[in-house]
């Protein structure tokens, strides 16, 4: 449906339309998006235990959440609850016994309760620390341990994060170490977010799945706080995927290896919606830009992800990369897009409207009765393709059909075998309407659904849109996504799909 923009175009570039053919916008956040290993790999070893740290690092996490608490001979022990009792085969308050108490007891897996020196020891720098202050009364300690950590072993603050709902504690921290990154928990929402965290000049906040708010969410990224979730154990890929596309910029995870499974599949759906699998030499990947060009050898194929914290050299590398040719930038939702959208208009760029992305589960897809007027069925055929379906997709939009032709043809050499499917939808025996649906990643990315003029308020748009997301349900794909118009928008929510997001798209100067 987003070829349905086409009607409107790119309004300022009137004799050289570029299209919004973009690969979508978290390619770019979901790589930047962290891993922290909930109690090391929670999901996989007892927690908060060195073979769980181990097991969190193998699997690659960014950073290691572990919990802390004082014992009765003074040391500070990595364990979550007040008492021993869940985790071990002993029982009673860990402040009540001392370090040689402790260590006497066992886990599931033989092991014993480890100290905070302990801890860091085993994870040595291989990746980043957030200390979970779990009672009053530890900053003095904690202090102790990472100064002396960043003096004998090399550590930095670059290494250390303090989160935890004991905010007094936090605060009592951060006095103590004032380089020391704070990601506060917050439950539900606060009064005032910013009286509740602000005194603690904090790094970013940590909300919890089961009570997350939208409006803190969204506080906290106008003011520029990272934004951290942590989980909960719902760890559902419908659960995974609602936070990476919210643009969270951490995942607190039990099970690290799904977590990362979840980040990169979005990655691989987005980088691969608008389906062009250019020659590496013309793409661009930055911290801050992903981009990719056709020079213009077929029409729409530049455009250009950019990343919230993009700035006037990285507008100069992109000028640069497309020699000055006209591009297009798709912006996702994100914690600096105002200050990003400034720099885009001081630069000249012009905005070009709002996309939804919209998502269908496909498991769920309910057979419907089409008009008996209508039938859809897939092509395959490049000649029908290029005849055919050019024919009548140059004439639901008015566009030149030899520019459409280069276009279909660029996708056919380029798209892998059997993961691009062209459909037609007839009204009685006459060709009407148009679709592609895309295999990637089994995820099915649907696109340029288009009716001819003469047979629009029929049905066909409806059945053609559901008859692709039938096809590629029938083929194993449980998921189905389509960056759409707002025009378009209405007709996929017929067919059961939900808005996940929405892109901002701007169009260069000429």
């Amino acid at each position: 449906m987003l070829l349905q923009s086409i009607s409107k175009g790119l309004k300022m570039h009137k004799k050289n339309t570029i299209f919004a053919f973009m690969f979508a916008f978290t390619s770019l956040h979901a790589k930047d998006a962290m891993i922290i290993g909930h109690r090391g790999a929670a999901a996989y070893m007892p927690e908060n235990t060195i073979s769980s740290f181990k097991e969190a690092i193998r699997q690659g996490v960014n950073v290691i959440e572990l919990d802390i608490r004082k014992c009765a001979s003074g040391e500070l022990i990595v364990i979550h609850d007040d008492n021993v009792n869940r985790v071990t085969n002993g029982r009673g308050y860990v402040r009540e016994k001392t370090l040689t108490e402790l260590k006497q007891l066992t886990l599931k897996n033989n092991e014993t309760l480890i100290t905070l020196e302990e801890a860091l020891a085993c994870i040595d720098k291989k990746v980043a620390v957030a200390l979970d202050l779990k009672e009053e009364g530890v900053a003095e300690l904690v202090t102790d341990v990472v100064k002396r950590f960043m003096h004998d072993h090399s550590w930095s603050y670059e290494h250390f994060f303090a989160t935890g709902f004991e905010h007094r504690e936090l605060k009592k921290l951060k006095a103590l170490l004032p380089d020391m990154r704070l990601v506060p928990a917050i439950v539900g929402t606060p009064h005032n977010l910013t009286h509740s965290v602000d005194e603690l000049d904090p790094y970013g906040i940590c909300l919890l799945d089961l009570v997350w708010s939208p409006a803190v969410l969204a506080n906290a990224k106008n003011r520029d706080l990272k934004v951290w979730v942590c989980t909960m154990a719902n760890e559902s890929k419908e659960a995974l995927e609602r936070w990476v596309l919210a643009g969270v910029d951490a995942l607190m995870v039990n099970a690290p290896d799904k977590g990362k499974q979840m980040i990169q599949t979005i990655a691989n759906y987005y980088r691969f919606l608008f389906f062009l699998d250019l020659d590496p030499s013309k793409e661009l990947n930055t911290p801050h830009i992903s981009a990719f060009k056709s020079d213009n050898k077929i029409p729409y194929g530049n455009r250009a992800v950019i990343a919230h914290d993009t700035t006037t050299d990285d507008i100069a590398i992109l000028n640069d990369f497309y020699k000055n040719k006209q591009y297009a930038i798709l912006l996702a939702p994100h914690q600096q897009q105002a200050q990003t959208e400034a720099l885009l208009k001081a630069h000249g760029y012009t905005y070009d409207g709002l996309y939804p992305l919209m998502t269908r589960d496909l498991t769920n897809l309910p057979a419907i009765a089409y008009d008996p007027h209508i039938s859809i069925k897939e092509i395959t055929s490049l000649a029908d393709i290029e005849t055919l379906w050019v024919s009548i997709f140059s004439e639901a939009f008015k566009k030149d059909a030899e520019q459409i032709k280069l276009f279909v043809r660029y996708l056919t050499s380029t798209a892998q075998a059997k993961t691009i499917h062209f459909y037609v939808g007839f009204w009685d025996e006459t060709p009407a309407a148009v679709g592609i649906a895309i295999e990637r990643d089994n995820v099915a990315s649907l696109h340029c659904l288009a009716t001819h003029p003469e047979f629009r308020h029929k049905g066909l748009g409806s059945a053609c849109l559901h008859y692709r997301m039938n096809h590629m349900k029938e083929k194993g794909f449980q998921k189905a996504i389509a960056l759409v118009s707002a025009m378009g928008k209405p007709l996929h929510e017929k067919v059961g799909a939900q808005e996940t997001a929405v892109c901002t798209i701007y169009c260069s100067p000429k």
